[in-house]
């Protein structure tokens, strides 16, 4: 099981590494600077994970944080496995992670994902009621395209994304509500400027669909919901800029995921 304990990890494969030989003689050698890519973070709730699927690219790392305690019995974040004494539900040659359950509210865990294929997980104390997610990394491929039926418990059938649900339009939108998710974390973990390189680029993205069908960008424009969720974003960013306090960022960051969950359940009403 690979797990990152320090969230500090994370922030450095996210920005890359800086440091330089302080012994070093000579000129320095060139050095380029690592590319920032999106950080993913999955919110545990009672009794949920925020958001439930994540389409994500080899090398990508997902950190989950406990932000509901759900009395005594905690959350984990676990795959399926035969350690665990389930059915094989991640690719053969992956690494099973395992959070462990996590009880104090701030408890985190990273994994990083380096097996491309379907990644099927759930909560140990809490399977029962349905509190199971998906990840796809880089394909679909398998023992996680197996039917539902064979590992996953019945309550977690009915609420385990499909695969066309994460490779489709709401694991776009599966991302970002992770990508905001991460923005917070950052900020309560005083990383601002982590945080505020994460929402540019969030920014970005967005605005890269413009014009580009079945995009995120798009999509919302769709069903009413662009404007609101691109006004939530310069909110954010003026947030930033003037250096609001954390708990403000949180409502905001808050406010941007219901835009995003209320276009999700209009686009769905569209499609049934």
């Amino acid at each position: 099981m690979l797990r990152i304990c320090f969230f500090s990890a994370l922030v450095a494969a996210v920005i890359g590494a800086t440091a330089v030989g302080l012994m070093q003689s000579g000129p320095a050698p060139d050095r380029q600077p690592a590319p920032v890519v999106p950080v993913y973070v999955v919110e545990m709730h009672d009794n949920y994970f925020d958001p439930p699927g994540l389409f994500l690219q080899l090398g990508d790392s997902v950190t989950w944080v406990l932000s509901e305690t759900a009395g005594n019995s905690g959350h984990s974040a676990t795959a399926y496995h035969p350690s665990q004494d389930k059915e094989l539900r991640i690719p053969e040659a992956a690494q099973p992670f395992n959070s462990d359950v996590f009880k104090k509210l701030g408890n985190r865990f990273t994994f990083k994902f380096t097996v491309s294929g379907v990644y099927d997980y759930f909560c140990i104390p809490h399977e029962d009621v349905g509190m199971v997610g998906r990840l796809i990394v880089k394909e679909a491929t398998g023992p996680g395209t197996k039917p539902l039926d064979q590992g996953v418990s019945v309550a977690g059938q009915s609420i385990m994304p499909t695969i066309d649900e994460v490779l489709g339009l709401n694991g776009q939108l599966f991302n970002f509500l992770a990508r905001l998710n991460a923005v917070l974390l950052l900020t309560q973990q005083n990383h601002r400027d982590q945080a505020t390189i994460q929402l540019k680029l969030l920014r970005q993205d967005w605005e890269s669909g413009i014009n580009k069908p079945s995009s995120v960008y798009e999509s919302l424009k769709s069903v009413g919901f662009q404007e609101d969720f691109s006004k939530q974003l310069s909110a954010l960013e003026d947030a930033f800029n003037k250096n609001s306090p954390t708990n403000a960022i949180q409502d905001l960051v808050q406010k941007a995921k219901e835009i995003l969950n209320k276009a999700m359940s209009k686009l769905s009403q569209g499609k049934s």
